[in-house]
């Protein structure tokens, strides 16, 4: 991808590097069917105090774009490309030993499914001690201390109780609860939280989301959120890259993405949440399905499904450019013309229910 067509997240005025900059990432993943195209020259970057989204459909590469970040792909079976430095390094220059320092500590992750992630033969206290031990000097009654500490932050009622129960003894809210206290518990420089809140119900995936802000503030730490819910990223992200068949097709600020949408992709995962604002309309979906990664279509990915197609989708890669809308960091990958990118963008956000 030319320099031209990366566009970074920092906010305005901002004069120092990312604190994670992301550049032509690609990822392809041998499978017993074929090599899986998952990512396609990726850019991204976020900053110290930002929280970045990552949105799409299932099969979109959010989750293995991440993976790759942090050597969490079968080495064997998996080949990444392009850069990620983390404060000065290069993770995808690293060694398996210094991953091993930075993972966890450093770079924390939430995985999306609690049950998989956590031990089921080692109780909660004994997998947060743990995970204290790996990455900070302490004793073990501050250790404790800290680990209780952080199970109430999270929510979790009598958490010096709790210390001593197994997984298979909380529900899937409080073990998702227990993941984003390990996340959290060495103080992170980066949080990547893949679906976080997703087994949560309403009122406290707020509490969460309201937890993961002070985090980033408290701390200037960076996240990056991976979801599929525009509501959980309105309500909490700085920026968004929205990502479609493992290549990325809008970015910008969620003010400009979610207010002034230019893709049509974006524009059928805005119109597929229900309306507020136009009540009589009902809520969309996008015809078709995502294309299989084994082979995917030539010229823009999403020209399948798209209601715009035109000839030149069929057959070149639309470059990430900036927007009609004249935000500098605001871009976007598609061959539509000025003029009928702004009349889609006004029709989307007529269906958006994004409330700021």
């Amino acid at each position: 991808m030319p320099a031209g067509d990366r566009t970074d997240h920092q906010q305005p005025g901002a004069v120092s590097a990312p604190l994670l900059a992301v550049r032509d990432l690609s990822v392809e993943i041998q499978s017993e069917d074929g090599v899986v195209h998952a990512v396609d020259r990726v850019s991204w970057s976020v900053n110290r105090g930002e929280v970045l989204g990552i949105v799409g459909e299932s099969g979109s590469g959010k989750s293995v774009s991440c993976l790759s970040l942090v050597g969490l792909l079968p080495q064997k079976r998996a080949t990444v490309t392009g850069s990620a430095v983390f404060d000065g390094v290069d993770l995808l220059e690293c060694s398996d030993e210094q991953l091993d320092s930075i993972r966890g500590g450093q770079i924390a992750m939430i995985f999306q499914d609690p049950l998989t992630s956590l031990h089921p033969l080692m109780s909660v206290g004994a997998q947060l001690l743990e995970a204290i031990k790996l990455h900070r000097k302490m004793g073990k009654a501050d250790a404790k201390a800290l680990a209780i500490e952080m199970l109430g932050r999270v929510g979790i009622p009598d958490p010096g109780r709790r210390m001593k129960a197994y997984p298979h003894e909380l529900s899937g809210g409080m073990r998702q609860r227990v993941m984003i206290a390990m996340a959290l518990i060495n103080d992170p420089a980066v949080l990547v939280a893949d679906e976080a809140t997703t087994a949560l119900d309403v009122t406290t995936q707020a509490q969460i989301l309201d937890l993961l802000r002070d985090l980033c503030a408290r701390a200037n730490s960076a996240i990056v959120l991976i979801t599929h819910d525009l509501g959980v990223v309105a309500e909490i992200c700085d920026h968004v890259v929205v990502m479609y068949a493992g290549r990325v097709a809008e970015s910008g600020t969620v003010e400009a993405v979610l207010e002034r949408p230019s893709h049509p992709y974006t524009w059928g995962l805005l119109g597929s949440m229900p309306s507020v604002e136009a009540q009589a309309a009902r809520a969309r979906t996008i015809g078709g399905t995502p294309p299989s990664l084994l082979n995917p279509p030539s010229g823009c990915r999403f020209h399948p499904r798209c209601p715009h197609v035109m000839d030149v989708c069929r057959q070149e890669i639309p470059p990430l450019r900036p927007t009609p809308d004249g935000a500098v960091t605001h871009a976007t990958a598609c061959h539509l013309d000025a003029d009928r990118l702004r009349q889609g963008s006004k029709q989307a956000s007529v269906l958006s229910t994004v409330q700021w």
